[in-house]
């Protein structure tokens, strides 16, 4: 049959060959243009049934079919008909086989070719599809810098969500692969996921690979706002799998560290900024409220003033800050993680202390998002989950009181043997034992060596006792505390990053800091004669080493020279080998130091105080005991974690305290007490 012929065919007399014509030179992609085409192509068909049909023999019949074949605006029609409306092509073709005899092989090959064309159209739609939704998706990516990605074959990506070949909802807003990721430590590969709801940002999370292609784990996404659930999990996966395969070169792989802290010897991750190589922290979302808590605020030049004018001259508050700068060169000087405290009374100035320690690296602030954490807060659980996400960034909690002692005396374990206890799994194989080396910091009232025995664990505490901010009255304490916090929580996060640069600037001399360090650990070490003692002295040339470069390179304002004499002292009073019983004597002590009104005969009035008397003191230096409320003595002794009955007991074996003493009921205005009476010698001890 002739293209004229067709419009001779047609009953309605409407100009097919000119439709067939305009459809077939049209974008096969546009949904108007290729609907005509294929309204063409059936009419075109039926016509050419018709004809068929009508042939006086199978020579006629194959003649006509065999025009049609080479008649490609007709063919091209027909084909576009069988993409759309199969069933009605194929009807077509059933009927024209009931043609003359011989029409049969016609027919077949005419399917055959309408078959292979409809391929065409096939891939040639697919693929100006694929152009469509690889442009839109770089315009819906575009506040994210990526480009060249494209939806697999068969899914719809759009505003609106992913949709499948039958236009099923799989997830109501876009889902896209924007990255992979191959952890440095592990090789385990992720992705790293975005979806956004309609009118919100881009959120990215990231999933290890095994996850994101696993239906069972996707929907616990559903919880950080993914468009995932249980019933289309296994189709999102599907969907994942495919678009992670057309997109194989398209997708940038990232090294990625699941912590913070030394990633290798060229790369450190402070927060989510990497400095050295590029490397992106797979992080958790659990972890999140942590991790943004590292970023910087205000200047380096207003820290730097603030260090000036309020903390140059307080050794103890430098010592901290040293501590915390020492965190980073755990792993470079090769030695074990170790625990620097400041120990003592409420509102001492310990809590400001931590803030001047935690300033380097992040928000200084002990809620919300702040880098300080409170040791109620440091499970065992969380401890050591912390403790690897940070590696070689301080940890810093406040507040011992508040924590559980039996979890605290794992954790002494723990930070200063730098691993968690290696543990079985259900299958009988040994967990992968995670480590860490980093220094912690930590604030209370009683030393937190009180809450171990273990002898090795206390010889990498350095515990401080006193007075961080100095002896100041309570209105001076008070208005520097509030000096130092302001300035701290205006200006933060700008030393930390700074040693980090310094020391990878110096990556060359890194064997010249570990031999320093091991000259400065002698010295110190012919300063004590005891075993801890000696131990301690390791944690102090450490602290010294990082002063010095504190202040000499990169030009920390500070009094370095008292600092370290303070430090030494501190260890040199720890030859009694850390006993359990003098220093809680010594932490009565200094209770009673810093509550002297409260105790009678101290002060000139004989007024009872608000809430009682504390026990009783004599005036002047000439005094040779000092009684206390045995009820405030084991309150406090437990409070500071101490077992009682055992601090009592050793008191009184080795003489420190007078049981039964004379005239142990002194007049406390209308109440009387029998006290408990501590000597002299318990508090002044001789060296």
């Amino acid at each position: 049959m002739k293209r004229a012929d067709i419009n001779d065919l047609h009953k309605e007399g409407e100009d097919l060959q000119g439709l067939v014509e305009a459809a077939a030179t049209a974008d096969p992609i546009l949904p108007r243009d290729l609907g005509k085409m294929v309204e063409a192509g059936v009419a075109t068909l039926m016509a050419l049934t018709e004809a068929v049909l009508a042939a006086q023999d199978g020579k006629a019949a194959s003649k006509l079919i065999a025009d049609h074949m080479v008649d490609e605006v007709a063919l091209r029609a027909t084909a576009a008909a069988f993409h759309l409306r199969s069933s009605q092509v194929l009807a077509q073709l059933t009927a024209m086989k009931q043609g003359p005899r011989g029409t049969s092989s016609a027919v077949d090959n005419l399917s055959s070719a309408v078959k292979a064309e409809a391929r065409k159209i096939g891939e040639l739609e697919a693929a100006r599809e694929q152009s469509r939704s690889s442009a839109l998706l770089d315009r819906m990516l575009s506040s994210l810098e990526v480009k060249g990605l494209r939806a697999p074959p068969g899914w719809g990506l759009s505003e609106d969500g992913v949709v499948d070949l039958k236009n099923n909802v799989v997830a109501h807003a876009p889902l896209v692969i924007l990255g992979r990721t191959r952890d440095v430590d592990s090789g385990r590969e992720g992705f790293t996921l975005g979806w956004r709801r309609k009118g919100g940002a881009w959120t990215q999370h990231h999933v290890p690979r095994e996850d994101a292609l696993n239906h069972k784990q996707l929907p616990a996404l559903a919880g950080l706002g993914a468009p995932i659930g249980s019933p289309t999990a296994m189709a999102v996966a599907n969907y994942l799998m495919q678009f992670e395969s057309i997109n194989e070169e398209a997708l940038v792989q990232h090294t990625a560290s699941t912590h913070m802290g030394w990633v290798n010897d060229e790369t450190f991750l402070w927060g989510r900024q990497a400095i050295g190589d590029e490397v992106i922290l797979a992080e958790d979302a659990g972890d999140r409220k942590t991790i943004v808590g590292y970023h910087a605020a205000g200047t380096w030049e207003g820290w730097k003033a603030g260090i000036e004018l309020y903390v140059k001259g307080l050794p103890l508050v430098l010592a901290g800050l040293y501590a915390s700068c020492a965190s980073p060169f755990i792993n470079i000087l090769q030695q074990p993680g170790f625990i620097f405290e400041w120990s003592g009374l409420t509102s001492t100035g310990k809590t400001t202390a931590m803030r001047v320690a935690a300033s380097p690296w992040g928000l200084p602030e002990d809620r919300g998002n702040g880098v300080i954490k409170k040791w109620n807060s440091a499970g065992l659980t969380a401890f050591l989950h912390n403790a690897w996400l940070l590696q070689s960034i301080p940890l810093l909690l406040d507040e011992t009181k508040e924590g559980n002692p039996e979890d605290m005396k794992k954790i002494v374990y723990m930070q200063t043997s730098g691993a968690d206890r290696q543990r079985g799994t259900p299958s009988g194989r040994v967990r992968e034992t995670r480590t860490w080396a980093s220094v912690l910091l930590s604030t209370g009232e009683a030393p937190i060596t009180s809450f171990s025995s273990d002898q090795g664990a206390r010889a990498r505490c350095l515990c401080l006792n006193g007075f961080p901010l100095g002896a100041l009255s309570e209105r001076q304490g008070q208005e520097l505390s509030t000096n130092i916090r302001r300035t701290m929580l205006e200006h933060y996060g700008h030393l930390g990053p700074r040693l980090i640069r310094w020391l990878l600037d110096h990556r060359s001399e890194w064997s010249d800091l570990r031999n320093d360090y091991r000259k400065l650990v002698h010295g110190y070490s012919a300063k004590v004669d005891t075993a801890i003692a000696k131990r301690l002295m390791e944690s102090v040339a450490m602290l010294h080493l990082v002063g010095n470069i504190l202040h000499s390179e990169l030009g920390v304002p500070g009094d370095f020279g008292p600092t370290m004499i303070q430090l030494v002292e501190v260890v040199q009073g720890v030859q009694y080998e850390a006993d359990l019983p003098l220093v809680a004597a010594d932490a009565l002590y200094a209770f009673a130091s810093a509550n002297q009104e409260r105790f009678w005969r101290r002060v000139s009035s004989d007024r009872e105080p608000q809430g009682g008397w504390y026990g009783r003191w004599d005036k002047g230096d000439k005094w040779n005991e000092i009684g206390f409320d045995p009820q405030l003595v084991e309150r406090l002794l437990s409070t500071w974690g101490y077992r009682v009955p055992d601090i009592l007991n050793a008191w009184t074996k080795r003489g420190l305290r007078r049981v039964n003493p004379k005239g142990g009921n002194p007049n406390y205005g209308r109440e009387s007490s029998r006290l408990l009476v501590m000597k002299r010698s318990a508090f002044e001890r001789e060296e």
